[in-house]
């Protein structure tokens, strides 16, 4: 049985940390007085408090669609428990690769089924974000895992532990009320970034460098398919190319029951076609046309 015993405060007169009784707060201890644990020392929390602030920098917060059914049927279905095995290894070597290349302060984490990067509010990390950040979706698309996403920039606070701040709520906003689509909204401020001499300079050197369109409902999109444009960025070619189409065009037939999600990847499979056409390489084939 524990009892209640009065908390500490902190005593800074001296210019050491000591304790001392606190008539106004209290704190759970054994009856035996070891193990105590007070709500803090102010003295170790203030500077580590004053060590910890917002910076301005780039978000991306990317959430894997039916990543919750992807877990529930892996117990009974192999096939389910090697793509949800695939999808984390692919994130965490995906994590490894970006922090390899030159990039500005980039940090990533993964929760759950979310995928949070950011970098510093720079023209470089702009680049090196927006490229991570599409690499990551058509990785995982590979292998039958779409994702849905917000980007933006704004003040965050991003540590191995924590990620925090307005920008990444503006994010999550983004990708939760806006997107509706397997696509990753950008913010104003991203894009009107993304339009500047320094972007461009900063973007020289890449084989194609990451950028952003307007979707035919309004808002600037992460264009993701547009790296399909060089089959030479992909580690098979064309043959992984191939893949995608492939992925998008079997869960596209796959979802003729579920309206909801057929909507979803119905402006997905446009998307796709629209780039694909270009180039002469095989669209995807809605139900109508293969029935």
């Amino acid at each position: 049985m524990r009892e209640v015993r009065e908390g500490p405060q902190a005593d800074t007169s001296s210019g050491r940390c000591t304790v001392r009784p606190r008539g106004s707060q209290r704190y759970w201890t054994r009856a035996n007085q070891r193990d105590s644990f007070p709500y803090s020392s102010t003295c170790s929390m203030s500077r580590s408090l004053l060590e910890k602030e917002y910076s301005e920098r780039y978000v991306a917060f990317l959430d894997i669609l039916g990543f919750s059914n992807i877990v529930s049927t892996s117990v009974a279905s192999k096939e389910s428990t090697a793509t949800l095995i695939a999808a984390v290894e692919t994130i965490g070597e995906l994590q490894k690769q970006y922090d390899s290349l030159k990039s500005d302060d980039f940090r990533a984490q993964t929760f759950s089924d979310c995928i949070v990067m950011s970098e510093k509010a720079s023209p470089l990390g702009l680049v090196h974000l927006l490229a991570a950040t599409t690499h990551a979706a058509l990785s995982l698309l590979e292998i039958g895992i779409f994702i849905r996403g917000g980007f933006a920039k704004g003040l965050l606070y991003h540590s191995d532990q924590v990620v925090l701040g307005p920008a990444m709520i503006r994010a999550y906003q983004l990708e939760s009320s806006i997107a509706r689509y397997p696509r990753i909204l950008v913010d104003q401020s991203t894009h009107q970034d993304s339009c500047t001499d320094a972007f461009q300079k900063a973007a020289t050197g890449w084989s194609i460098s990451p950028r952003i369109a307007l979707a035919e409902d309004g808002p600037p999109f992460v264009d993701i398919f547009d790296l399909t444009r060089d089959p030479a960025v992909f580690e098979n070619g064309l043959e992984d190319i191939e893949k995608i189409q492939k992925v998008i065009e079997t869960e596209l037939h796959k979802s003729i029951y579920i309206p909801a999600h057929y909507e979803k990847l119905r402006w997905l499979a446009i998307y796709w076609n629209s780039v694909s056409a270009e180039f002469n390489r095989p669209l995807v084939k809605f139900p109508h046309q293969s029935a």
